[in-house]
């Protein structure tokens, strides 16, 4: 699951992790009400991001973070 809110602010804000950073991305998108410049979720369900239970998942989420050089994880 991939999202992208946009705001206001200046830093970069990655969510990444299973269906637990899913659930919690709406709240987490209310409480900072668009003061960041781009909050996104990389999420997968039973998938944890840097684990080895699911080596594409982690791999790609390695790539995500190299990519977007996000301020907060």
């Amino acid at each position: 699951m991939r999202c992208v809110a946009k705001g206001n602010a200046t830093a970069k804000v990655l969510i990444l992790g299973n269906s637990i950073a899913y659930r919690a991305y709406p709240l987490i998108h209310n409480i900072l009400k668009g003061r960041y410049r781009s909050l996104r979720l990389y999420a997968r369900g039973g998938c944890p991001s840097l684990s080895n239970w699911c080596a594409d998942f982690t791999k790609a989420t390695r790539k995500v973070v190299q990519h977007e050089k996000p301020d907060i994880v």
